[in-house]
């Protein structure tokens, strides 16, 4: 629409340029001029009326348009500008909510680190709790104990699912605590089946407290603030691509490793779906949250890695990248 403005405009501006070079040319060479010792005032009268009502016109009509397309860009920039400041008053509330995280005697990004490896523990904990369940020899004369170990059994043969609902489990007990979440409430689902029995064993084990204990308080609206941060920054229809990339690139730059790491294992679960919702497209704009602004880029590589990579999760997107020269993690994940 600029463009079309301004062509239309200077369009106007030349033609009136044109008609007035013209007149002035033709009129030389019919034998009138505009100055001499004798001036006719009712022939430049004539003249004035000419440009006034023709080739006025095309500069007026220029003018109007330029005018529209100056009241355009100036409503433009006040837009901008209004994102601008609700961008960085969210960019300041992110830094008040992760000041405001605390774990034991542990605050900010010091607190966030110890909550990876809280999960990290508790991720650790339900598999081995799990691999428990796949070992146990249910008694031979008990045919319910049977068949219900049989379900489960087929259940976890399936690689996908068990690392699925290991997951989904652990990040539950991180997130709600061991008392309050089932990744499913259908008693006949087999996954609540096991979500009982996985229960059971970490209670008898005697895990820690700490481990157990809801954190939802500390980071749901943490992860809710962020996630409405990158969608503000998503649907504004002020900005191309590659702006909307610049801002995002700036919450990431707020996100330490371990909060990078923690938003990644937030988004393989039920609450932060919708961070890598869809999964698999090669057009950048219809891209996941986390793959189409690289979220978690500066994941670093000395993590211990636990589930699934990810590395394995984006590989898509990661060759997407890729092929227009640019890195989808600073250090491979992959392996």
């Amino acid at each position: 629409m600029k463009k079309a403005i301004l062509w239309v405009a200077w369009g106007m501006i030349i033609l009136g340029g044109i008609i007035s070079v013209y007149f002035i040319v033709r009129t030389y060479l019919d034998g009138y001029w505009i100055y001499g010792n004798n001036v006719e005032y009712d022939i430049t009268g004539q003249f004035g009326d000419f440009f006034g009502g023709v080739v006025g016109t095309f500069f007026a009509l220029a003018g109007t348009l330029l005018v529209v397309l100056t009241f355009k860009e100036q409503a433009k920039q006040n837009r901008r500008e209004s994102f601008e400041t609700k961008f960085y008053e969210m960019i300041n509330l992110h830094k008040q909510n992760v000041d405001e995280i605390q774990v034991d005697d542990t605050k900010g990004r010091e607190a966030v680190e110890k909550l990876f490896y809280y999960f990290r523990d508790i991720y650790r904990k339900v598999e081995n709790a799990v691999n428990a369940i796949e070992n146990i020899i249910p008694p031979s004369h008990d045919k319910s104990e049977i068949e219900r170990f049989d379900k489960m059994k087929r259940f976890l043969a399936d690689s996908d699912k068990k690392l699925t609902f290991i997951h989904d489990l652990s990040y539950g007990y991180f997130f709600y605590g061991i008392n309050n979440y089932y990744v499913t409430k259908d008693k006949q689902d087999v996954r609540f089946i096991i979500n009982v029995d996985v229960t059971a064993i970490l209670i008898v084990e005697k895990t820690p407290k700490s481990l157990l204990v809801p954190r939802n308080s500390l980071l749901g609206h943490y992860f809710r603030h962020l996630y409405q941060m990158i969608q503000f920054i998503a649907k504004t229809d002020e900005f191309n691509e590659e702006e909307k990339y610049a801002y995002a690139k700036m919450v990431r730059a707020q996100l330490s490793d371990f909060e990078q790491a923690l938003l990644y294992y937030n988004s393989l679960s039920v609450m932060g779906k919708s961070w890598i919702t869809p999964l698999g497209k090669t057009d950048f704009e219809k891209m996941c949250m986390i793959a189409r602004f690289r979220m978690i880029k500066n994941m670093p590589y000395y993590f211990e890695y636990f589930g699934k990579r990810p590395g394995d999760l984006f590989v898509i997107e990661k060759n997407a990248w890729e092929r227009v020269g640019k890195k989808f993690f600073e250090i491979d994940l992959t392996n």
